[in-house]
């Protein structure tokens, strides 16, 4: 089924044979960066991943979907984004993970792909669902035993939650309308043995490939 315009979906992909593409440094935050850019209805130029764009030159008004959050992990991602018109999620997946895997191999010296073949997307289907997937999302790191304190770890959106700033264009009011930031770091730092009872949300991913 296409996906809906004015929705929210749980989106996931893994690499490509279970690769840590997502290990260092270097490579992590250039998917972030390219993963804010992406978002645009019509970027300016391709983007460079080793040279900084403005964001004051971007206009992150007219975008194809809006980020709620993210989390990026060695060998997989998650992101929480909301369709903002048709075709907006399949279109900035393929943008991101076409113009990733452009720099990854030309880094690497390498060809082939990095991702598998389709990415799976949930639709989101109440505020409790989506609440509860953000957080879910954020843990993500203290799950894979990679920080004890989801806080640390720096490819998520979830300090963005906690302590506020602006990475365009993450959109933090769907969620924290719902609980103030002190109240939504609570929920998620009290609840991180809670993440393993979790289960339904892979389960509904797997049954849901585009």
């Amino acid at each position: 089924m296409p996906l809906v315009s004015g929705e929210y979906y749980h989106v996931y992909n893994r690499s490509a044979f279970g690769v840590k593409l997502f290990e260092n440094e270097r490579e992590t935050k250039a998917f972030v960066k390219g993963m804010i850019y992406y978002t645009l209805t019509k970027p300016p130029r391709r983007l460079s991943f080793e040279k900084r764009y403005k964001e004051n030159n971007m206009d992150f008004d007219q975008r194809l979907v809006s980020i709620l959050a993210y989390c990026v992990m060695p060998n997989h991602f998650h992101l929480l984004l909301k369709q903002e018109v048709e075709g907006g999620i399949s279109t900035y997946l393929r943008r991101l993970t076409v113009s990733f895997v452009r720099y990854y191999n030309v880094l690497h010296k390498q060809k082939g792909p990095l991702f598998e073949s389709f990415f799976k997307a949930a639709l989101i289907e109440s505020e409790n669902q989506l609440l509860h997937v953000s957080r879910y999302i954020h843990l993500n790191p203290t799950s894979a035993k990679l920080v004890k304190d989801p806080i640390k770890y720096p490819y998520s959106s979830f300090s963005y939650y906690v302590f506020g700033g602006e990475q365009k264009p993450l959109v933090f009011e769907d969620i924290l309308r719902a609980k103030s930031r002190d109240h939504y770091r609570n929920f998620v730092h009290d609840n991180v043995e809670y993440q393993q009872t979790l289960q339904f949300i892979k389960n509904q991913l797997m049954d849901h490939e585009i």
